[in-house]
């Protein structure tokens, strides 16, 4: 490819697409304009706070059991993820890293902001086919001998879809939302203004410029090939599995890689495994993370 933005079929079949940068957001989809994600926000600190002024006028009547306490807690967490989930983005993402670090958030909101990793309602199919459209240089269902619509996982930056290449492989074509990397910065404030509600002053700054400069480099998905392919050759193994990307139909917004048959790890847990089980997989990321660290050759990942 010439031009890292354009697919395998050319640039002048895409001229003519749909615009995907978020102007035409698809019924629940992308909201793009500062106004509109700016709007979402401000309704989410609003529920935020009424919940709290609820829960302060029933403590001042002498009613604050525990219980109570973790049911606002449990509230404002389902109605902050219902709001982040249109807004999806930096904002989302941001609630996912915090999902992630025990001790910043109570306990309620980590449970369910932890669904970000990998349980967000998808974009409008109509809008997916215009990105991959515009991104790869024809329509989804001609760049691959077959494309799936339906996403079969979403998360905070963008969404997964099964296809099949015209030369059988089996892959996994992964969707950027629009404008997600265009909105990072302004995402960030609206973060900083909502956190503010239930995050002690302070707490938040070490994350905003690492999670700037990750998100930087995450929405990248050439980047994140070029990654897949350094970490493959580092830590090839039966145990160690990496899909690989597959250049050819990979741009900035969209990734394509050879599919890897998988669960999510609360997911698999769900099932309830042997100890057995249990043992042997944390032996392997001990092993996996020791390895890193005993050598002078690997980079550390863990």
């Amino acid at each position: 490819m010439t031009d890292g933005d354009r697919g395998p079929r050319g640039e002048e079949k895409a001229r003519n697409q749909d615009d995907t940068n978020g102007r035409q957001d698809g019924g629940q989809d992308f909201p793009s304009s500062r106004l509109r994600r700016g709007g979402i926000a401000a309704h989410a600190g609003l529920k935020v706070g009424a919940n709290y002024a609820r829960y302060l006028a029933r403590r001042s009547t002498g009613s604050d059991r525990e219980s109570a306490r973790q049911s606002l807690h449990d509230r404002n967490a389902r109605d902050l993820f219902g709001q982040l989930t249109k807004l999806r983005g930096t904002a989302l993402k941001m609630a996912q890293g915090l999902s992630m670090d025990p001790g910043v958030l109570p306990e309620e909101f980590t449970e369910v902001l932890s669904q970000a990793q990998y349980s967000v309602p998808p974009m409008n199919p109509a809008l997916v086919r215009r990105i991959v459209s515009k991104a790869l240089g024809d329509a989804p269902d001609r760049v691959f001998a077959r494309f799936e619509p339906d996403a079969v996982a979403a998360a905070s930056l963008g969404q997964v879809h099964r296809a099949v290449l015209h030369d059988g492989r089996d892959v996994a074509v992964k969707i950027q939302y629009p404008n997600v990397r265009e909105s990072v910065d302004s995402d960030l404030r609206l973060m900083r203004g909502i956190a503010g509600r239930f995050v002690p002053e302070g707490t938040l700054d070490p994350y905003l410029e690492e999670v700037r400069e990750r998100l930087m480099e995450e929405t990248d998905y050439r980047l994140e090939g070029r990654n897949i392919e350094y970490f493959a050759a580092q830590y090839a193994s039966e145990e160690i599995v990496t899909p690989r990307w597959i250049e050819e139909f990979t741009t900035r917004n969209v990734i394509t890689m050879t599919w890897v048959e998988g669960r999510h790890l609360r997911e698999y847990l769900d099932t309830d495994p042997g100890q057995d089980r249990k043992d042997a997989f944390g032996q392997s990321l001990w092993d996996f993370v020791h390895r890193q660290i005993a050598s002078e050759q690997l980079t550390v990942h863990a």
